[in-house]
């Protein structure tokens, strides 16, 4: 299988020293970043967003992208970053193998509900109740079937700003995850974006989409979470009780 290109939005706090200076820092570490909104994805860009700041990355692929991430992540912690309850991490995922395919679209959203409250177990309680992520539920589900092709794949579906954004999809060709809490934690940043990464993939390759479970153990094997990071997921999923959580989806 390819390897599926990502990218990540960051919010997170400067100390009130703006995106002038999160672009010298990210600049000091050996990344490249723009003084203007890059149109084409092809640099990092910061501008304003949660708490204070909200730095965009390029489209990263694979582990040559995750170290660039590492190393951007190291040097804004190393400068005095921090993130707050405002702050949310947001991965978007290329779903190229989704374009024209509503029938995969709807497994991927019904994957979603159906392990939707196992999935909220992996992020912090306050995230789970935050508007900006809210949950999917089956009214979604039912109004994404009831749709034509034609409807769905015009901009702007109605389905943007919850912790599966299928908005981006007619936008951008991507599927943003919204849901981590703000984190300039590289480990458990590496960590979500493998897992939802492979939650992507194991809809993609399957004809009826990832079964539902309330197992942890169960859904990181179907879907062949990379060993390493299990230890980092197991850790956030057990500081969170070691339970599915309550979603309440409106």
């Amino acid at each position: 299988m390819r390897t599926r290109p990502f990218g990540v939005e960051l919010e997170f706090s400067a100390m009130g020293r703006g995106r002038n200076f999160v672009h010298r820092v990210v600049r000091e570490a050996g990344i490249d970043v723009a003084d203007n909104y890059p149109t084409n994805h092809e640099r990092w860009y910061c501008g304003y967003d949660g708490s204070e700041v909200e730095l965009k990355s390029p489209i990263l692929t694979g582990e040559k992208g995750l170290k660039e991430l590492k190393t951007v992540m190291n040097a804004l912690t190393e400068a005095g970053c921090y993130t707050g309850r405002s702050d949310g991490m947001h991965v978007h995922f290329d779903a190229s193998d989704f374009i024209g395919n509503k029938a995969k679209v709807e497994a991927l959203l019904e994957s979603w509900v159906a392990n939707q409250s196992l999935i909220f177990s992996f992020v912090n309680t306050y995230r789970q109740q935050s508007n900006w992520c809210a949950p999917m539920n089956n009214r979604h589900l039912t109004e994404l079937r009831r749709m034509s092709n034609e409807t769905f794949w015009q901009r702007g579906n109605g389905f943007g700003r919850r912790s599966l954004n299928l908005d981006a999809l007619t936008e951008h060709g991507t599927f943003e995850i919204r849901l981590h809490e703000g984190t300039l934690d590289y480990k458990q940043a590496e960590a979500w974006i493998k897992f939802m990464r492979n939650f992507i993939d194991g809809v993609s390759r399957s004809t009826n989409g990832i079964e539902p479970t309330e197992d942890v153990d169960t859904l990181l094997e179907r879907i062949r979470v990379p060993k390493r990071v299990k230890p980092t997921l197991y850790e956030k999923y057990n500081r969170q009780g070691g339970a599915p959580a309550i979603v309440r989806a409106s």
